[in-house]
């Protein structure tokens, strides 16, 4: 139904204009101007130059300029109203002869739809940390917000301060200590306390941060929860347990060696690798292994068009063929995570194997890298 409207609207507009068009064709000053040359020209001995001059000064506008004016005003009324008109197919009326009547047209003006009103966007200024930063909501108004006093401390970060404080808070209640001495056959109060004063000379020795001093304490309080400890390697356990603390929180921990040589070779270097291991309750070897292949591939020309997440996911599968865990299959897991199969892995697992199985002997660094001797 608009449709038909529109184009009925649309014919009377170009009929109506070709109308007013022909119309002030017709009478256009170029045809006047040609009749009044024709007529002077037939009356040239009779009209004389002067009167002609008044004449012209004198003559009123034509007729037909002002008709041409009306019809094209009118022409832009109409044009105005067409565009302003809202069809409303309910409305409209279309009568037998074509006619079509409209409601008025101020009714029917469409409005301007509302539009969803949304949030400026906040520009921050990143070299004035009170711009963004945000406080905690649960403060009460009475106690001062210290984080905001350290915003202009690069190494505070007070914006996860708090985040921070939450996370320690649940892991402190999570692994909470609980006493031991009661399952403890060697190990009395007092050989604690011992053991505490020499790792505090060792800290002190090494320059080590405070926090490796404390978390070194409770890796032997939660270890001594769970096993039964001899009195001659209590202080490897304090050794082994600062050297996996200093890991966490200095920036170049101590190597084994120097742990060695504080105990007085003691102990061996395979002695502190295995209760480290056995500390963190965590296998490496088939890590380790994974690397080593990784690195080696780094030495075989043939292998650098291939992608490095094939490389990677294939040195997994060889490690794990290696050590015969899961049976040396690639799992559905790793297949998902990986996004290769062990059809994929196989060709590139071959390659990287012959890799390690013909190693040039003037070049061993990497495999002294991962030896332990």
């Amino acid at each position: 139904m608009p449709k038909r409207v529109l184009s009925n609207i649309a014919n009377n507009l170009n009929n109506l204009t070709n109308a007013g068009l022909k119309r002030t064709a017709d009478n256009s000053p170029s045809k006047l101007s040609t009749c009044k040359k024709s007529r002077s020209q037939k009356n040239h001995s009779e009209v004389d130059a002067s009167s002609l001059t008044v004449g012209k000064e004198n003559a009123k506008p034509p007729t037909i300029t002002n008709q041409k004016k009306e019809t094209e005003s009118s022409t832009r009324t109409l044009e105005l109203r067409v565009r302003n008109i809202q069809i409303n197919t309910e409305e409209s009326l279309i009568n037998s002869s074509g006619d079509v009547s409209f409601a008025s047209v101020e009714s029917k003006t469409p409005k301007t739809p509302a539009r969803m009103s949304l949030s400026p966007i906040k520009k921050y200024d990143f070299s004035n940390p009170e711009t963004y930063y945000q406080p905690p909501k649960d403060i009460p108004a009475h106690v001062e917000d210290f984080d905001r006093s350290q915003l202009n401390d690069t190494a505070s970060e007070p914006h996860y301060a708090a985040d921070v404080f939450n996370y320690y808070q649940e892991k402190e209640l999570q692994y909470k200590c609980k006493k031991y001495l009661n399952k403890q056959t060697e190990i009395s109060k007092a050989m604690r306390s011992v053991l505490v004063d020499w790792l505090v000379e060792v800290q002190e020795s090494f320059e080590l941060n405070h926090e490796t001093l404390y978390l070194a304490i409770k890796i032997i309080d939660h270890y001594l929860m769970q096993e039964d400890v001899p009195k001659s390697r209590f202080q490897l356990l304090g050794a082994t347990a600062i050297l996996i603390a200093a890991k966490f929180d200095e920036r170049i921990p101590p190597s084994i060696d120097d742990f060695l040589y504080i105990c007085d070779n003691a102990y061996t270097r395979r002695d502190v690798i295995l209760l480290e291991i056995d500390c963190a309750k965590l296998s490496m070897e088939v890590l380790t292994l994974a690397r080593y292949v990784l690195e080696m591939s780094l030495m075989e020309y043939d292998l650098i068009e291939e992608r490095d997440s094939l490389i990677a996911a294939a040195s997994l599968l060889l490690a794990l063929k290696m050590k015969g865990v899961n049976d040396g299959k690639w799992s559905s897991t790793l297949e998902f995570y990986s996004g290769y199969s062990e059809e994929e892995l196989t060709p590139i697992t071959y390659k990287l194997n012959d890799v390690i199985s013909t190693q040039k002997s003037n070049l061993r660094t990497i495999k002294a890298k991962y030896s332990h001797k």
